[in-house]
Order: C-alpha cells, then structure tokens, then sequence
C-alpha cells in the first residue's frame, strides 16, 4: 500500500514539472557550418577607395563587386583556403590568400597598383646578397637578388637604391636587366643600405623591402713612400742564405692591414660564398679546393689550434696561399709583397724586430714564452702592444706566420741564386713556436702554394 502511494506521488511531481516548469527537453542549437569573407579595395598610390572591382574566388564560391565605398563580402563559404583576385581596369590584377572557418569571418583587404587591366605586378624581390644584416663585408661587394612576375613572358627591369641612410635615397643603377650590381670601393667597418624596385613592360612596379650590410672591420696602416733595406748583410751571425745580399728597395706609398685576419673577419669571406665563388680563386687554386673539396680552413671545425669561431680575435691558421688569396680577392685588396711586409715590419734602419735590434722575448708571441707570453699556440692579435713596429703594425714576429704574394726567389745580385722550382710562396714572421732567429724581419720561409699548417696565416695589403 507505501509503495503504491510513493509512485502515484512521483507521477504527480512529474506532470507538475513539466506543466509548470518546462521541464521538457531543449530544442536542438543551430552551429554554422560556412564562414564568410570581407575586405575593402583601395588605391596602393593613395589609399582611396575603389568601387567596381570584381571579387573572384580560387576555388569558385560567388563573384561578388565592390560597393561604392570599396568593401566587398562573400556569404556561404566552406571552410578552407582560397586565393581571391581582384580586377579593375586601369589596375593590375591582384591575388591574395585568404584562410576560411566556420562560423567566422577572414578579412582580407586588397591594395591595388595603377596599371594594365589583367597584368600582375613584379613579385617582390627577395633572397639578396649579401644576406640582410650581414656583417664582415668585401669592400667589393656585388650585389644581387631574385625576382619573379606572376605574368608568363613578362620581362623585368631594375632601379637600385644604395647608400648610408635608411630607407636608402641614391638611384645608383636605374632600368638595368640585371639582377645583380657590382658596388666597388666601399668603406671599411661602414652599414650600407639597398633596395630593388622591379618594373614589367608594362611600367608596373613592385618595391622590394630594404636590406642591409656592413663591411669588413679591417684596420689599415699607411706607408709612405721611400727607401728602406731589405735583407741581411754577409757577416751577419743570423744571416741565411736566402736574405742575401742586403739591398735598397724603393716602395711608393701602400697600405697593410694594422693586423693579422682573424677567425672572425675570415668567417666573413666564408659566409658570403668564398668557397663556393670561383672568381675568387686561381685557376690552380679553384682546381686544388674542387679535387679537395675543401670548405673551411684546415682545423676548423674540430677548432683546434685556436681555430674557429671558439676563438673569434685568434689570427686565423691553416689556411694555404690559395685560400689566403681568394680572401683578399673578395675583400677587394692583396696579400703584399715580401718588400711591403718588411718594410712595415722593420722601418728603415734595418733592425733585426719590429721593435728593435735586440731580442725581447716579451714582445711577442713565440716558443721563449716570456711573460706576458704565456701562450702555447696563438694569443689574440694585437695582444703584445710593446712589440709594434715603428709603423704601428702588430705581430710582425710570432703569433702566424703569414703568406706573402712573392714566389720564393733569390734576391737580385745574390752569390748563391735558388734553384727555383715555381711551386713555393714566399711567408714572413715567424709563429708560435718559432725561435729569436726566425722571429727577424729579414727571415724568410717558403711552401708549396696548398699547404696548409698550423701556424699558417696572413694579412692584406692594398
């Protein structure tokens, strides 16, 4: 009798529930399956509206027009991606990519360029060389781009800007069809700006955004003009050979770099393409890295021997006479002379250091490690401050011995003249690990034009 009252009462709540209470289920909710899409047309030249521009969809949705203010929308568009062109004569054609989801609206606002009905203006130029923001330079910089027209057979021509000022003012190339520019006797350590901005034969124009570099760091000391005295005289306790007889060379005014190249300055050339840039190269010097395959300076990688960028201010080594060469072709300067490098090194008194005619292990890097000298490979350059040439040139003794330009001959008048092969180059200073007597100016070494050593490095002269 309980149990039959409890569920007539339960049935008695329920129908109250659902008269009074809507206790009913829920109608079921609506949920968009399409999105749409909205913008405005403008003028790229001065932002002003223009109406009357058909709206085309890729894949085809609706075609739609342009209202009187320039806004266009396109209802009941699947999800997914489209491409939507827009035309208007006296405009170039303009296509655009516009992502669609449901429920949504993708706004997608379109700038027209002046022009030909249905042409496309010049895709934007891109992929510069030098890379935007490179740093570390040639001097002698070419400069090129790619670039592209949506149009089959259109052709492109070139305007380049270039200068010190951002965005860049000087038109220094104007309508040339190359897409490269040779930019010659540039300044050191100095941040140049450039810009492309390409034209179809239809007069349309497409700017490229502004790119950057800045050159190679590389310091210079001047020598003037003059006499100095190369070699060494017979009855001296040092003298070799090879340094005989001590002669009077004139040399008009040059320069040569304050310092050795560093891994830094080195990494530079590599960045920019040394090693894959055959005009950079002899043609025994491109044959020997091509059978090599020779990418980097020996050591490199492992970063031994202070090599590599674990040592940025190191002078680089393990670098032959070719690489050191193609370094100084892209840098746009030359290795120098054995007559330039010595005279930068000892003046013109004909002193036996840089710094004097008596030996002085503290001044420079070598193997009698006298403090400050406490390096078992190289030092930083320009670390030995006391052992500078009168120039004012740093590591003429020790640290790297350095490839010179000169084959390695006798000297003119010499009593005992080489029997010379032609496959040696002439280097100068000695190295780390190098003795008093090889650290004299007047020292001379010699190797095959490819080896490549620890201690083996350079600097430019121009």
């Amino acid at each position: 009798m309980t149990k039959k009252l409890f569920t007539v009462a339960m049935a008695v709540v329920a129908l109250t529930c659902l008269t009074f209470w809507g206790c009913s289920k829920k109608d079921p909710v609506s949920v968009a399956t399409t999105g749409t899409i909205s913008g405005v047309v403008t003028d790229s030249t001065n932002s002003t509206a223009i109406a009357g521009t058909s709206i085309v969809t890729n894949p085809a949705t609706s075609s739609v027009t342009a209202n009187t203010t320039g806004q266009f929308s396109i209802t009941g568009v699947n999800p997914g991606t489209y491409t939507l062109t827009a035309s208007n004569s006296g405009y170039n054609n303009k296509s655009i990519s516009v992502t669609v989801t449901a429920g949504n609206t993708a706004i997608a606002n379109i700038t027209l360029m002046p022009g030909a009905p249905g042409n496309n203006a010049p895709n934007t130029p891109n992929s510069p060389s030098p890379y935007d923001a490179s740093t570390g330079q040639s001097i002698a910089t070419i400069l090129s781009w790619v670039c592209t027209d949506p149009d089959a057979g259109d052709t492109l021509k070139y305007d380049v800007y270039f200068g010190t000022t951002n965005p860049p003012a000087a038109l220094v190339s104007s309508n040339q069809s190359a897409a490269s520019f040779d930019r010659s006797g540039l300044v050191k350590s100095t941040t140049y700006y450039w810009k492309i901005t390409a034209r179809d034969k239809h007069g349309s124009t497409t700017d490229g955004p502004v790119w950057q570099f800045t050159t190679t760091s590389i310091e210079w000391i001047s020598i003037p003009a003059g006499n100095f005295t190369m070699g060494s005289l017979p009855g001296d306790p040092y003298a070799q050979t090879d340094e005989l007889p001590q002669h009077i060379v004139y040399l008009d005014a040059y320069q040569i770099s304050k310092y050795e190249i560093t891994n830094s300055q080195y990494k530079a050339f590599m960045d920019a393409g040394g090693y894959s840039n055959i005009d950079y190269w002899t043609t025994e010097g491109w044959t020997w890295r091509t059978i090599y395959n020779v990418t980097e300076p020996a050591y490199w990688t492992a970063e031994s021997y202070n090599s590599g960028m674990a040592f940025p201010n190191h002078p680089v080594v393990g670098v032959s006479w070719y690489e050191a060469n193609a370094f100084c072709n892209w840098a746009g300067v030359h290795l120098p002379t054995e007559a330039q490098w010595e005279k930068a090194a000892r003046y013109t008194d004909a002193r036996y250091y840089p710094w004097g005619s008596t030996w002085d292990g503290s001044k420079c890097n070598s193997s009698d490690n006298t403090p400050p000298d406490t390096f078992a490979l190289s030092s930083p350059v320009g670390f030995f401050l006391a052992g500078a040439s009168d120039y004012g040139v740093y590591d003429m003794a020790g640290n790297a011995s350095e490839w010179c330009n000169d084959w390695y001959v006798s000297y003119p008048g010499s009593s005992s003249p080489f029997d010379y092969t032609g496959s040696s180059r002439v280097l100068r200073s000695a190295s780390f690990g190098s003795h008093d007597n090889n650290c004299r100016s007047a020292n001379r070494t010699q190797f095959p034009t490819s080896d490549r050593y620890v201690y083996t490095g350079f600097r430019p002269a121009k």
